[in-house]
């Protein structure tokens, strides 16, 4: 029997031959051994694409014909299942009216209903960790050892690359980032959501385009595409929904339909907005206050945050401000975001959102810790991401560069507090704490002028971009007062300069001429324009103003404070932190009405007065064994019983003015605290 085995052919060898893969593009040309598989560990552990040569891979013409084809027809598939979804929408009994026919508000209720399926936060993506963390030194190490291997050429390749393969899939494994919840946590059930009618979301999607809103002509979205993508991503899902993006999704909506109520925009006639309105908070209440947005960090769930502070400002919420930033201001430090590193491994869009997002963070961070008196979440030695790029559109740049001034302004009043008012800065020398002040007294000016350079020829929305401008006055005027309260007093006896004076009353003036032009423009009501700037401006100008009447006499710094309390007379009823503003500086309106007429009274008389004095045009409040004359003990003696308190128990006045007095922030609990009982609520 013939044994011998078949001859091979020319033609089955080549065949054979072709079928086995050669060596990759890279390990050829590094001559190192290849393990010949797609991708291979050379490779993978170099981090670079890995290209195989051989003549089989390459795709002939009509292959990669056939697969552009196929892309196009997917698309196209795809292009008309989306053009047949928004025709049903839109076309049901709810394609927006025209200018004359208002669509009455049941209109809205036959609308084709649909639900919005949220999951929860899948938290893998990766995280930043700083350069002392065992990730990040880990990593460090593995590139070094991949640099070592590649330059070995004892033929131990393979083995080592299986080594640093499986170090690095270690690694990868230890930093994931989704462990955002207890191993006995249960999953709790996703918030219940009715979703805005996609008629009216569509309208307003296609009416910004038309005309920019306000609200999304800068600091934390101004890419419209972002909010198309949110808005698409929920109503025509093509993956998962997160309750990031449905939250984030319904605070820009309420912010807009907002807008478009205050505006009067055609959209009114069309919808019934005072509606939706209602609807769209209370979907963005119900999905902001769950675990995964204040626990896992993610660009919607930042996005949503930031929308929350928003909110809570209306509301006059400074403590819910204050858990909302600061939960906002952790994600962006785990993304990373105060890191320029980080933008590089985005794309262009992704990070130019991330960035302004990352900044309004960290202005409404250092504005309210400022505030507040406490340091701010995100320190500027940990940041080098740079300022967002402004628009080179003249209808947007001015509002960019606005943006930009209040990055600057937030890092002064940051540095402000750091240097003069933390425990670190109290400590400073008299010399070291003067020298700060000059420092950012010329920071703050610098700071004025480029405001005042901007030009804003063809911005949009001229009116309300004029009106922000009486804004920046009161910002600029009142963080120069704190600034300079801070001077110190080489005697060592409390007082505040004429520069400190100035700036008070200059701040005080501002708000009496900004009140009425937005009263004029009816863009805010009373209580916004309270609620949303009054309340988070700072309550030292109107300190400032009180002591010098009281020490001068002056009727004409009582007549100012009493101007400022008329403005908070008509909307005190709106709130609990307006009727505490309102009581609070009506009762310093009247006690120094009471200590100034006291001290006309008794200057010729033995009877025992208050007796500040002037010096050097600075005032000084405490007496010679250094106890402020403001000591409530010390004040109610000298007044008697009837000193004025109508409505506001009496230590509740003396003790917020003797605290700050001494130094120490204005208490957040303020806002929330029974003032006739001197009690929190």
């Amino acid at each position: 029997m013939n044994t011998e085995e078949p001859i091979e052919t020319i033609e089955a060898r080549q065949q054979r031959l072709a079928s086995v893969p050669r060596a990759c593009e890279g390990c050829r040309i590094r001559k190192i051994r290849c393990d010949r598989t797609i991708p291979c560990a050379h490779c993978r552990a170099s981090g670079i694409s890995c290209q195989n040569t051989s003549g089989s891979d390459k795709p002939t013409s009509r292959s990669r014909s056939d697969r552009v084809k196929q892309l196009e027809s997917h698309v196209s598939r795809l292009e008309k299942r989306l053009r047949s979804l928004e025709g049903k929408f839109v076309g049901s009994n709810i394609t927006p009216a025209g200018p004359g026919q208002g669509a009455s508000p049941g209109s809205q209720r036959g609308d084709i209903s649909i639900e919005i399926d949220i999951s929860p936060e899948s938290g893998e993506k990766e995280l930043f960790e700083g350069e002392t963390s065992f990730a990040r030194q880990s990593s460090q190490v593995n590139e070094i050892v991949q640099r070592t291997v590649r330059s070995d050429t004892s033929g131990n390749g393979s083995k080592l690359d299986e080594s640093v393969e499986h170090l690095q899939k270690l690694l990868q494994d230890n930093s994931s980032s989704a462990n955002h919840s207890f191993k006995c946590s249960t999953v709790k059930p996703a918030p219940a959501v009715k979703p805005l009618p996609p008629a009216l979301v569509i309208s307003i999607l296609r009416r910004f385009k038309d005309r920019r809103p306000i609200f999304l002509s800068s600091y934390a979205v101004s890419d419209l595409s972002l909010v198309e993508r949110l808005c698409r991503d929920v109503y025509f899902p093509m993956g998962q929904i997160t309750v990031g993006k449905v939250t984030s999704m319904h605070g820009i909506l309420l912010f807009l339909i907002k807008e478009y109520i205050a505006m009067k925009d055609t959209l009114c006639q069309e919808y019934d907005l005072t509606d939706s309105l209602s609807q769209c908070e209370r979907n963005f209440i119900s999905t902001l206050e769950t675990y995964d947005v204040l626990a896992v960090p993610s660009f919607e769930n930042i996005l949503a945050l930031v929308m929350g502070v928003l909110k809570a400002q209306e509301e006059a919420k400074p403590f819910l401000y204050c858990t909302l930033i600061s939960s906002a201001a952790t994600h962006c430090q785990t993304m990373g975001y105060h890191r320029e590193a980080t933008y590089r491994k985005m794309k262009a869009d992704e990070a130019s959102n991330a960035r302004r997002l990352f900044w309004t963070t960290y202005v409404f961070d250092n504005n309210v810790s400022f505030l507040i008196g406490r340091a701010s979440r995100i320190r500027d030695f940990e940041i080098d991401t740079e300022h967002p790029t402004a628009s080179k559109d003249p209808s947007l740049r001015p509002w960019d560069e606005s943006f930009i001034l209040g990055i600057k302004l937030a890092s002064i009043q940051g540095q402000i507090y750091t240097s003069l008012y933390s425990a670190a800065g109290l400590r400073k020398s008299v010399s070291e704490r003067s020298e700060e002040i000059v420092r950012l007294s010329a920071a703050l000016e610098s700071w004025r002028v480029d405001l005042k350079q901007i030009n804003f020829n063809g911005v949009n929305n001229q009116q309300v971009f004029d009106l922000s401008r009486g804004n920046w006055d009161m910002m600029f005027y009142s963080t120069q007062t704190a600034l300079f309260r801070a001077t110190p007093d080489p005697t060592g006896s409390a007082e505040i300069n004429s520069q400190c004076f100035r700036a008070a009353r200059l701040s005080l003036e501002s708000h009496l001429q900004c009140l009425p032009k937005y009263q004029e423009s009816e863009l805010l009501s009373d209580v916004e324009y309270v609620n949303f700037i009054l309340l988070f401006s700072s309550f030292t100008p109107f300190i400032v103003t009180f002591l010098h009447a009281v020490v001068t006499k002056s009727h004409e710094d009582i007549a100012l404070l009493e101007k400022v309390v008329s403005t908070l007379r008509n909307v005190q009823g709106a709130s609990k932190s307006t009727s505490n503003l309102f009581k609070i500086c009506d009762a310093y309106v009247r006690l120094a009405k009471n200590v100034v007429q006291r001290q006309l009274q008794v200057e010729a008389s033995e009877t025992p007065r208050i007796d500040l004095e002037m010096h050097h045009d600075n005032i000084r409040w405490t007496n010679d064994t250094g106890q402020s004359l403001f000591d409530p003990d010390i004040l109610q003696s000298t007044l008697g019983q009837d000193a004025g308190f109508d409505g506001v128990h009496s230590s509740s006045a003396l003790n917020i003015l003797d605290d700050w007095i001494s130094g120490q922030p204005l208490p957040i609990d303020f806002f929330d605290m029974d003032l006739e009982t001197d009690s929190l609520s």
